[in-house]
């Protein structure tokens, strides 16, 4: 599980790298393929859980985001999300 944690964290990481802070568990999902939907979303629960990540709402959809970031800002407010830790 550790594993799969660090892949969709990294994942979320070059996605927001690349201008893409939002995510979906869909997107998240169709990254990691090799894994079970279930896996990956136990995987995400546990990052947010360890504040690596964390949910964002439009209002109408739920996205994933890293901790710290929020839509339409340069950066991380606090850098949670960008520890190796």
């Amino acid at each position: 599980m550790d594993e799969l944690k660090e892949q969709v964290a990294e994942y979320v990481k070059k996605k927001t790298e690349r201008g893409k802070g939002l995510n979906t568990m869909r997107d998240i999902v169709n990254s990691l393929k090799q894994y079970e939907r279930r896996e990956v979303r136990k995987a995400v629960q546990g990052l947010i859980e360890d504040d690596v990540l964390a949910y964002w709402s439009s209002g109408s959809t739920t996205y994933i985001r890293l901790a710290g970031y929020e839509p339409g800002q340069e950066g991380l407010t606090d850098g949670k999300g960008l520890t190796d830790d």
